[in-house]
């Protein structure tokens, strides 16, 4: 009996510790999750096509980030854009793949997982809502999520739909930019108005950075009732029921370009 005791007991520890090499084989002790399907099949394609593609890959849908340090020269030449996910809109996991231009074209809800990805030389981002009209509850006011891209040389971004990008500030803090278009075509806050105060006016209301040092905005609205007198945006006269008020901006220095058509939608009453 004690023999078989004995037995046991080391059958058992060489059981542990057989978990222990298959739990790390697994990638278990860094593995990396793809909440988003469409992210998770577009990266494994990419891993494959250099065979590094892991076997329990297909059993759990997880990475391990020594997959991706294994990359020829440290990082993909570009990943994305990724086809639109019914499962989820997360970003999460990118942060741990290296590659030199990043491409996403959907909507994501939170952006913070590519703001700190050091690999990066070019974003190309267009981030979409797609709420009816007037609903939306979400979208990319400012470029906050913005933190570590040291080397980040070329930004084109753009936003649709949900609230309007209206401050660029964030890329002051990115000397290495060297050109930046970004775009939103979306909706600034809702305002109200009665049918004895049918005026409206906004200051300058954009935030610029300062590689647009010194660069004029052009305001413009195809509203009858708008005027512009140094950045004092007015709307006077607003016709009763008006639904939006159109406001367009651009501002352009060398290779940076920043242009806005936003509506702003109109509570009666």
């Amino acid at each position: 009996m004690k023999k078989c005791g004995v037995i046991f007991v080391m059958g058992l520890a060489i059981g542990i510790a057989g978990m222990s090499v298959e739990a790390e084989a697994f990638g278990y002790n860094d593995h990396v999750q793809f909440p988003n399907d469409s992210i998770r099949d577009g990266i494994a394609y990419k891993l494959e096509t250099f065979d590094l593609l892991p076997e329990y890959y297909y059993e759990n849908g997880n990475f391990s980030e020594s997959n991706f340090d294994l990359v020829p020269g440290g990082r993909f030449d570009s990943v994305g854009p990724f086809a639109w996910s019914y499962f989820s809109n997360s970003l999460e996991g990118l942060q741990y793949v290296k590659t030199r231009e990043l491409n996403l074209d959907a909507s994501y809800v939170e952006l913070n997982q590519i703001g700190e990805n050091a690999s990066y030389e070019v974003m190309n981002i267009r981030n979409s809502n797609t709420g009816y009209p007037g609903t939306q509850t979400n979208g990319v006011t400012d470029l906050s999520f913005m933190k570590d891209l040291p080397n980040l040389k070329e930004f084109n971004f753009s936003t649709e739909n949900g609230y309007a990008l209206v401050d660029i500030s964030k890329l002051s803090e990115f000397p290495s930019i060297e050109k930046a278009v970004i775009q939103t075509n979306a909706f600034m806050p809702t305002i109200s108005l009665s049918s004895t105060y049918r005026k409206y006016e906004l200051f300058d209301p954009i935030l610029l950075s300062s590689q647009f040092a010194d660069a004029a905005v052009a305001y413009s609205s195809t509203d009858n009732s708008f005027t512009n007198t140094d950045g004092l945006l007015r709307w006077s006269e607003i016709p009763a029921g008006t639904e939006y008020l159109n406001l367009e901006w651009t501002v352009e220095n060398g290779d940076f370009k920043y242009d806005g058509v936003v509506m702003i939608p109109i509570v009666w009453k």
